[in-house]
């Protein structure tokens, strides 16, 4: 109940706004409510549809993930914790490029230790070159 509420709070800003859908959507923050809403809302009935299912509790746990990141939101109004969430934020951003390399590495990692179990496909090759 307490999504559909939130979903007519965000519906009613964004129309109230003179920015426009494009821009109201443009922003990190308001982006990220909607992203979470939708797996929120895809959680819920995806649990009434098959309960307990693998994919029903990825989408739980990124609703949920994305539940706290919203936290921070709400939290940049308190004087004490404005200064953690905004070194948060920039600490973050800084790592983008070394996650980034990170997902590469592991990517390439786990495609070579796949390949390692697949058949010695290039043996068939040997008379042709």
């Amino acid at each position: 109940i307490g999504w559909i509420y939130f979903t007519y709070l965000e519906a009613r800003q964004a129309i109230h706004e003179n920015r426009g859908f494009s821009q109201y959507f443009g922003l990190s923050w308001n982006l990220q409510q909607l992203i979470g809403l939708g797996f929120t809302f895809l959680f819920v009935i995806m649990e009434l549809v098959r309960p307990m299912d693998d994919e029903v509790i990825v989408f739980g746990a990124l609703s949920q993930l994305l539940g706290w990141v919203n936290l921070l939101y709400y939290t940049r109004g308190i004087d004490e914790l404005a200064w953690v969430v905004y070194a948060l934020l920039r600490i973050i951003w800084r790592m983008i490029q070394f996650l980034f390399i990170l997902f590469v590495v592991v990517f390439a990692c786990a495609l070579f230790i796949w390949s390692m179990e697949l058949p010695n496909e290039f043996g068939r090759f040997d008379g042709r070159f």
